[in-house]
């Protein structure tokens, strides 16, 4: 019987060729080649514990099988796999490329996935993005999508106290597209980010501020010729806190995103001490941190695997406030533990241990995201460079 154009019913090529990517088929060979098949990546992995150990998936991928463009969707991408992998295996890349090859294929399609989708969407429509940048800036500050929406007012505070270190501090409102990457629409990304760092480089613009790891992690990995930093490396530096009294026992869970960032968690950790917090490490924090549930968007398809790695979160915590610098992963870890984000605990209007509030509905979420834009347009009401979205930042760029 022959092949439809396109097809491939090799189970792995060994070099590249047109019916699979070259890098999906080099990763493949990579991972067939090291995974020895021990327990180390499985025995925390909920997604692995159902689809095998990472060799034996990559020696039985089917290119043209459905099912297996479906399981690569499963996988949180959190990267504690590779982590944990004595032979430094990635098979978290693997099913980051098997999602890109789904998309290539046209076999990704999956309507739960449109809300993600919207989402990112929306950061970049013009309501809801804006810049400013003042005389003499070359730094930005990049908050995300989800921290201004649900923490309007600590957002704020800390654009403020950013300000008070870099004077001439910008501020870029947008997505970072990161959800188009993670869920493998790489043409689609490759379509919103790479403009955006361009502008900002043509802008003059040479260091991102980000509150968000996920954005922190995007920036660093595809932002060519611009610097990217946490605020809260740059408030541990120099910034100071009031300690709170009666400081409360509290544990950090760290963004998988940012699972290799020494100098972030160190600052976060600092920050707390600063601000008088008992700091007790659980057991898989740094770079063994769990994944809070969200990564991958695996709670769209199968929410019984992203709350595999909440419960587990929830077992380490065992009755600690857990604070998180991620806004999105504060969201998941606040349905299953006592949970915080760090401008909760850095920005409190108590002096006692921060109390978090309910998370706002999803619609004031938005009109949050408003007010945030307005505030800054007011603060930065004398920048010489604004505009509404990324066409007026690359117009900026070029007639600059």
């Amino acid at each position: 019987m022959s092949e439809k154009p396109g097809s491939c019913r090799m189970a792995v090529c060994n070099s590249p060729s047109p019916c699979l990517s070259p890098d999906l088929a080099r990763l493949l060979a990579q991972v067939r080649e090291l995974c020895d098949l021990c327990p180390s990546c499985i025995r925390h992995c909920a997604f692995l514990q159902q689809h095998g150990k990472p060799g034996k998936i990559a020696a039985g991928y089917d290119p043209d099988n459905p099912a297996h463009h479906e399981r690569a969707f499963l996988c949180s991408l959190c990267g504690l796999c590779a982590e944990l992998c004595p032979k430094a295996a990635d098979p978290a890349r693997m099913f980051l490329l098997m999602r890109r090859e789904a998309m290539r294929r046209g076999m990704d399609h999956f309507p739960q996935h449109k809300g993600l989708k919207d989402y990112e969407a929306l950061g970049f429509w013009r309501p809801f993005s804006w810049y400013g940048l003042p005389q003499g800036c070359s730094t930005v500050f990049f908050p995300g999508c989800a921290l201004p929406g649900v923490r309007p007012r600590q957002t704020r505070q800390l654009f403020l106290s950013l300000q008070d270190i870099v004077p001439n501090l910008g501020a870029l409102l947008c997505c970072c597209a990161r959800p188009s990457h993670d869920l493998g629409r790489q043409a689609r990304f490759e379509e919103l980010f790479p403009p955006l760092g361009k502008s900002l480089v043509g802008c003059g613009i040479k260091t991102v501020v980000c509150a968000c790891p996920g954005c922190q992690k995007i920036f660093g990995e595809y932002g060519a010729g611009i610097e990217v930093i946490s605020a809260w490396e740059i408030l541990a530096q120099q910034a100071d806190f009031m300690p709170i009294l009666n400081g409360e026992q509290v544990a950090v869970h760290d963004s998988c995103a940012l699972r290799r960032a020494d100098s972030v968690h160190d600052a976060v950790r600092l920050l707390l001490v600063k601000r008088g917090f008992d700091l007790q490490e659980m057991d898989h924090s740094r770079t063994k941190t769990f994944c809070c549930g969200e990564g991958g968007a695996v709670k769209s398809l199968n929410p019984s695997l992203a709350e595999a790695w909440t419960r587990k979160r929830s077992q380490e915590a065992d009755s600690r406030l857990v604070v998180s610098y991620c806004a999105g992963c504060t969201q998941f870890l606040d349905k299953g533990m006592k949970s915080a984000h760090l401008v909760d605990a850095l920005f409190s209007e108590d002096k006692g241990p921060p109390l978090t509030s309910a998370l706002p509905r999803q619609a004031l979420t938005y009109f949050n995201r408003l007010a945030f834009k307005y505030w800054l347009g007011r603060r930065l009401n004398k920048a010489l460079r604004q505009g509404s979205n990324l066409a007026d930042l690359k117009k900026q760029a070029y007639e600059k």
